[in-house]
């Protein structure tokens, strides 16, 4: 938005009119607004022209007059507000120690393997630590059976040609094992 403001403007200050009046000098000031900024500045003023004036009867001498110049107030410098910005913070960092993580592993089962060959467990006879056990039985039979150790849960069917595992921890002692299907097949483990 722009607005022009002038004041002073007569109809003798171009030199009209009988000759008689004198010609104020010409003020003008202006203002522009943009956004939040508004700017003023004031427009020259033009000199001041002479004034000659009549004393009553035309053989009297003319006397002649200049006024003095008109003052202006400097101009504004245009302003316009900076965006204010905050200053860059920044977090302190925390550098935390490092982590030792300790993972055990059960140690694997001792393993023990036994097969069915002519309706017998092939060695009959086994042993193996105490703890955990790994027991890994085939059939080589074409008759079904099991693998089945008597007061634990080691359960393991076999089909013809077929095999299984089963893992359990035993405590020391001894343990009988059977066929489920043919009860005269048996055999004997020991745990130390």
């Amino acid at each position: 938005m722009v607005v022009i403001v002038a004041a002073g403007l007569l109809a003798g200050a171009c030199g009209g009119g009988d000759g008689s009046t004198a010609a104020d000098a010409t003020d003008s000031t202006t203002t522009s607004t943009r956004g939040d900024a508004t700017t003023t500045s004031a427009a020259p003023t033009p000199a001041p022209r002479p004034t000659t004036t009549t004393a009553g009867d035309r053989d009297a001498e003319p006397t002649s007059t200049t006024a003095p110049p008109a003052t202006t107030a400097p101009a504004a410098a245009p302003t316009t507000a900076a965006p204010t910005t905050a200053a860059p913070t920044t977090a302190p960092t925390t550098t935390a120690a490092p982590t030792t993580t300790t993972t055990t592993t059960a140690p694997e089962p001792a393993r023990v393997s036994v097969r069915t060959t002519d309706f017998a467990f092939v060695p009959a006879s086994l042993s193996a630590p105490a703890g955990a056990i790994r027991f890994d039985a085939g059939n080589d039979d074409s008759a079904a059976h099991t693998f089945t150790v008597q007061g634990t849960s080691v359960d393991i069917p076999l089909p013809p040609g077929g095999s299984g595992t089963a893992t359990a921890t035993l405590a020391a002692g001894g343990y009988d094992f059977r066929c489920r299907i043919h009860p005269d097949m048996t055999g004997r483990l020991t745990v130390s």
